[in-house]
């Protein structure tokens, strides 16, 4: 109730219900400007978050360039010293260029070779790998036709027995 007076007093109202009128409404005003505070807080909150993580991606993409750029510039720099440190061991173009021609022949052969071996070595172990599985499937197949052939033979001397003992019994 002091709350009312005290408003009644700031606002210089002389009627008690006009005053107790207007102080609802500013009650009203002040609990529907609170929620709409908290939701536009809300609202703040959300879009600086986002805000945040797009700056966030921007700037991980940028460093990203910025160390690709600085990966490319150095591996270029790399080839270009090695380039002229070769120019100034061989010291003429012909020379640099017949030597450069010889180390890639060479690295050209070994690969080659490289590849053959392991195409050989792949082959020899599948050979290997497929000698071994012949050999136990020809093994499974002989106790197949092996177990086949005991259980005809075993079946036709039951039969055979059951017949002598049926001619013996009568």
């Amino acid at each position: 109730m002091t709350r009312v007076f005290n408003l009644m007093q700031e606002l210089h109202l002389k009627n008690l219900f006009n005053g107790l009128k207007n102080v609802c409404d500013q009650m009203k005003q002040l609990r529907l400007n609170e929620k709409e505070w908290k939701a536009r807080r809300d609202y703040r909150q959300r879009k600086n978050a986002i805000e945040k993580w797009h700056l966030r991606k921007q700037e991980t993409l940028r460093c990203r360039q910025v160390c690709k750029a600085y990966n490319d510039r150095h591996s270029y720099l790399t080839k270009k010293r090695v380039f002229k440190e070769l120019h100034v061991k061989f010291n003429t173009d012909e020379k640099l260029s017949i030597n450069l021609s010889n180390l890639e022949n060479f690295m050209r052969t070994k690969m080659y070779m490289d590849a053959f071996k392991c195409i050989k070595s792949f082959s020899t172990t599948r050979a290997l790998n497929y000698g071994g599985r012949k050999k136990s499937a020809l093994a499974q197949f002989k106790f197949m036709v092996r177990y086949q052939y005991e259980n005809t033979l075993k079946w036709a001397f039951e039969r055979y027995r059951d017949q002598c003992k049926n001619t013996v019994q009568k």
